[in-house]
């Protein structure tokens, strides 16, 4: 599959220190280090009240690492990488030893929920561009059905004026991904039971921001 050979080779290429972002000073200025210091608020806020946390398709996990504190007990991360999950878990560890932790390594729309304990607060970042159609239906409704009370999803949306040229970016790299309309994810999480609390644009406003936050609730 090829999402899973792409995220290997970053997890293998940040063992080997050779993992970074390819941007340059302006993008990195105006539109990634926003971007990641909005991510990183919103996510350690959306901890706060929690003592337990899923992160689906968690990657390295950064931004839940940051937020992690002592009252949470249980960690569950999700990811297609082997490699990605093998780094992230030895990370939180670290940093987290007394954290009872779950690892699952597969696709989640493969994966039996059954055995995945519930948690008040899901996690959904940068995934859901990866899907569309019934798959992307289906996420959510995953999504909604291991959450008890939150879920926090980020995504490119197409109210970005650039948006098309950002996809095209994107799939240079050979990979599935599909930019989504923010109303059509509202409305599917409705149906799930779940309505949207924070709709938060890293920059600006929804014209100029790529990335889009969207906070749900039971």
């Amino acid at each position: 599959m090829k999402l899973k050979k792409y995220y290997n080779k970053i997890a293998e290429n940040k063992k080997k220190m050779k993992y970074y972002h390819k941007t340059n000073f302006f993008t990195n200025l105006l539109l990634q280090r926003p971007i990641e210091n909005s991510l990183k608020k919103i996510v350690k806020n959306s901890l706060l009240d929690v003592n337990s946390v899923i992160d689906i398709g968690c990657g390295f996990c950064n931004y839940l690492i940051e937020g992690l504190h002592k009252n949470i007990s249980l960690v569950v991360i999700n990811d297609l990488s082997k490699n990605m999950l093998e780094l992230t878990k030895i990370n939180i560890k670290d940093k987290f030893p007394e954290i009872n932790l779950i690892s699952i390594q597969k696709d989640i729309l493969k994966k039996n929920i059954s055995n995945i304990p519930a948690s008040p607060l899901v996690l959904c970042i940068g995934v859901i561009n990866h899907y569309k159609g019934e798959k992307l239906i289906d996420l959510l409704r995953i999504l909604s059905e291991i959450s008890t009370k939150k879920i926090l999803i980020s995504y490119a949306h197409n109210d970005f004026l650039l948006y098309k040229k950002v996809g095209n970016i994107l799939r240079k790299k050979n990979l599935p991904y599909f930019i989504h309309q923010s109303s059509l994810i509202t409305n599917l999480m409705l149906k799930n039971g779940f309505k949207c609390k924070t709709n938060k644009y890293p920059i600006i406003n929804k014209y100029l921001s790529p990335i889009v936050f969207q906070l749900f609730y039971t």
